[in-house]
């Protein structure tokens, strides 16, 4: 039986109608407490790694249920969870939440959910790891569901003629005695799904980069922030305590001058030994 096209209309939009109440009555299901003890389980330092786990997967469920029923607005639930991350691009396009805890080996795991904004609606993915957190490396394109782990706070919108993609500053503990800051360049896929990996870091003689990781001592503090007024992420030259610990990164630190990264034709260019005070 073939019905008018009127028909076929008015049946989209009750099912519309109809979904857009089931999230809403899902979202609003949700115990928000019981989100917030989630979250204050994983800091706990005497609960088991395997019981965190089990936490973790609850927590990212929930999550997940409640982001996605907001459809309509990127980023509401960061100041209703103060342990949930939040990073918001400047074009207001990408939301991305991250979160952390640690493990008994001194290292971190992490949770994400993504939210991207076309065409008025929001869509929302996650971030998974394939094996647990891992250090990535600068040469490989890494797809959503092979995540390295990482608590994002700074997301950059960066356009170029046709071209577009987004820049994220994020920090991780994936390693006993290291730490690392990493800049990583991302799209997204035609599902809203955040994919890692663009040539965008270029360096004076070398090949350009996926990423641009500073790796350093576990117990030290670097600084890597974006500055819109000059379009530049400014951020700590790292160096070994000694040449005798060169690429040894457990030795890594400050050693108080600055480099930045400045977009230049839609890629990030190294600058070394910048003023930071003029670049503030």
């Amino acid at each position: 039986m073939v019905y008018p096209f009127y028909l076929l209309d008015m049946l989209n939009r009750l099912l519309f109608l109809l979904f857009s109440s089931v999230l809403a009555i899902s979202a609003f299901s949700i115990d928000r407490g019981a989100i917030a003890k989630q979250f204050e389980i994983l800091k706990d330092e005497n609960v088991s790694d395997e019981e965190k786990m089990k936490v973790n997967k609850q927590l990212q469920d929930s999550l997940y249920a409640l982001i996605s029923s907001e459809d309509k607005v990127l980023g509401r639930l960061y100041s209703e969870f103060p342990n949930l991350g939040r990073a918001i691009s400047d074009d207001k396009k990408l939301c991305v939440y991250s979160w952390g805890f640690s493990l008994s080996d001194k290292t971190y795991y992490y949770g994400s959910i993504v939210q991207s904004m076309k065409r008025r609606k929001v869509r929302t993915s996650v971030l998974k790891m394939k094996n647990g957190p891992y250090i990535p490396r600068d040469d490989m394109r890494i797809a959503h569901d092979n995540w390295y782990g990482s608590l994002y706070y700074s997301l950059i919108h960066v356009k170029f003629k046709r071209d577009e993609y987004y820049t994220l500053i994020g920090w991780s503990k994936n390693a006993p005695d290291s730490q690392f800051k990493v800049l990583d360049a991302a799209r997204l896929d035609s599902k809203g799904r955040l994919n890692f990996g663009k040539m965008a870091f270029k360096q004076k003689g070398k090949p350009a980069r996926y990423r641009y990781l500073l790796q350093y001592d576990a117990n030290g503090r670097i600084a890597v922030n974006y500055d819109p007024s000059q379009h530049s992420i400014i951020f700590d030259h790292l160096a070994p305590e000694s040449v005798m610990f060169t690429d040894i990164y457990s030795y890594y630190g400050p050693d108080f001058t600055y480099d930045a990264f400045e977009v230049v034709d839609g890629k990030w260019v190294l600058r070394q030994n910048v003023d930071a005070k003029n670049k503030q």
